[in-house]
């Protein structure tokens, strides 16, 4: 097959002419052209040349070329519609426990809250140490007694007497501060006795109130001589009889007793006392006295 000439033409009239041949012939054969770029000329050869004139070169066409490198990345397309929501997943395992956290500032103090009831007594609570006591010492330091009152001299300032809580008495005892007791006259309250020179019991009219039974009572007998005596109360029986033959007057002891010198039961409990000599419970004391703390 001979070649045929065709004339000068532009590179896109070829492409189209490409299209509409390659339309037509790309199903049985190869078309092979002679492109004389130097002039624009192009002539259709058999499909068997295998070389153009000098100056042309040979194009094959129908046939896929070498893969050209890859265009630049075109202009992104605009963002398609949201899809629907996908159905929920499986829950997965549980995280690891996170790292506490710092604490926080403390708050503001609330308001006070209402008083609440009052709770029940406690328990009483040990009996605590004595504390110390102003006492009664003799010139040897002998414990007298707790000191409760001390009389005092208006004009010289001394004290005069000292009331004392005898332990060993287990009474008040008023002592001079030469050790002496201070006690009242016994013929102050008309002591009779049943002996004729003032010894022995004595016996008193219960009208005197310094005298209370069960008691024990000390008195001066005698100027400078004290005794001590238990008070009780007298009872005499249907028909018994008691005499007196002597009684302290001023100090002194009378054998002539005045009024009653004779009582006759019976005798209720109550109208006479009987003072019984008894001891000095009361240790041996040596003046003079002074006071201490203990």
């Amino acid at each position: 097959m001979k070649s045929r000439l065709l004339a000068p033409i532009s590179l896109t009239v070829l492409i189209l002419a490409f299209s509409g041949l390659t339309a037509a012939q790309s199903a049985t054969t190869a078309t092979k052209l002679c492109l004389y770029p130097v002039k624009g000329t192009v002539r259709l050869v058999s499909s068997s040349t295998t070389k153009c004139a000098k100056g042309e070169k040979l194009l094959t066409l129908g046939t896929q070329g070498p893969r050209g490198p890859q265009g630049p990345e075109g202009p992104s397309g605009f963002p398609g519609e949201t899809g629907p929501q996908g159905p929920r997943g499986l829950q997965g395992p549980a995280g690891a426990n996170g790292t506490n956290g710092t604490n926080g500032a403390n708050g503001a103090t609330g308001p006070r809250g209402v008083q609440g009831d009052q709770g029940p007594r406690g328990l009483q609570g040990a009996a605590g140490a004595t504390g110390p006591s102003l006492v009664v010492l003799d010139a040897n330091n002998t414990f007298v007694g707790y000191l409760v009152d001390a009389s005092i001299n208006s004009i010289s300032g001394r004290i005069g007497f000292l009331t004392v809580w005898s332990t060993a008495a287990s009474r008040m005892v008023n002592f001079n501060m030469d050790g002496t007791i201070r006690a009242e006259p016994f013929d102050n309250y008309g002591a009779k006795f049943a002996t004729e020179d003032c010894s022995g019991p004595a016996y008193l009219l219960s009208n005197n109130d310094s005298f209370i039974a069960g008691d024990v009572a000390v008195l001066d007998h005698s100027p400078g001589s004290n005794s001590w005596y238990d008070v009780t109360a007298l009872t005499l029986g249907d028909g018994e009889t008691l005499s007196f033959s002597s009684q302290l007057t001023a100090g002194d002891c009378s054998a002539v007793v005045t009024g009653t010198t004779l009582i006759t039961g019976p005798l209720s409990a109550g109208s006479w006392y009987v003072l019984t000599p008894t001891t000095s419970p009361l240790p041996t004391i040596v003046g003079p006295l002074h006071i201490g703390v203990q």
